[in-house]
């Protein structure tokens, strides 16, 4: 596999590597491992932030993420090639995102439409519904 090295949206003055390194021009940025995840300090309009590796890598090279998604290591949690990692859905509290994708429901919207709103699988979404019909 060869190495390519592409620009992040959020953090212009670095580069990420589909092998998951980072440098800022031609010096390579320190990586700290926590609980075998790594994770790098960047500066970005006057302010420092610590970032997940695998975060900057799925981002620059398979998409951008939505508000409800997270980064997924398919392979383990030391491996930080855009390969080997997975955007997907997450939901910080389930009981909310369902009571939201019924509302939605109510409202018309798609099973479809629903998922990317809220992150709630289809068939959740359809449990959910059904078990609000029940009730009433």
């Amino acid at each position: 596999m060869t190495e390519e090295w592409r620009t992040p949206e959020k953090y212009p003055l670095y580069q990420v590597s589909s092998l998951g390194r980072v440098r800022k021009g031609r010096k390579p940025v320190n990586v700290t491992r926590r609980a075998g995840r790594g994770y790098v300090t960047l500066r970005r309009g006057g302010r420092r932030d610590t970032v997940p590796v695998a975060r900057i890598v799925a981002s620059t090279f398979i998409r951008p993420f939505k508000p409800h998604e997270k980064v997924v290591h398919r392979i383990g949690p030391s491996i930080d090639h855009a390969a080997a990692l997975a955007i997907e859905s997450k939901r910080a509290n389930p009981k909310v995102a369902i009571d939201e994708a019924v509302r939605l429901r109510g409202q018309g919207y798609t099973y479809r439409e629903i998922t990317e709103k809220t992150g709630v699988k289809r068939q959740n979404t359809a449990n959910a519904v059904k078990r609000a019909m029940e009730r009433r």
